[in-house]
């Protein structure tokens, strides 16, 4: 799951830019800050569909959603795009 959320923001910067490099290091930060940020929503690991914090996925996924939009309006704008 990780590999295509990385997939739909690369391809188009490459698309906009045609710099793979660039498109790359934005593409790893907007994973970097999913990450950072489920893991800190979450407050740790979930250990099963039995844990007490799998509850909070909802919560965390949306905070990310809205984190990937606004980072990826930012990164068309930054490397030059519409």
């Amino acid at each position: 799951m990780g590999g295509v959320g990385g997939a739909l923001i690369y391809y188009p910067l490459v698309m906009i830019n045609n710099n793979p490099s660039l498109s790359a290091v934005f593409a790893i930060g907007i994973f970097l800050v999913n990450a950072v940020l489920a893991s800190w929503n979450i407050q740790g690991t979930i250990e099963g569909f039995h844990d007490p914090k799998f509850k909070k996925w909802p919560a965390a996924f949306k905070a990310c959603l809205v984190s990937t939009f606004i980072l990826a309006l930012v990164a068309v704008i930054i490397t030059g795009g519409a």
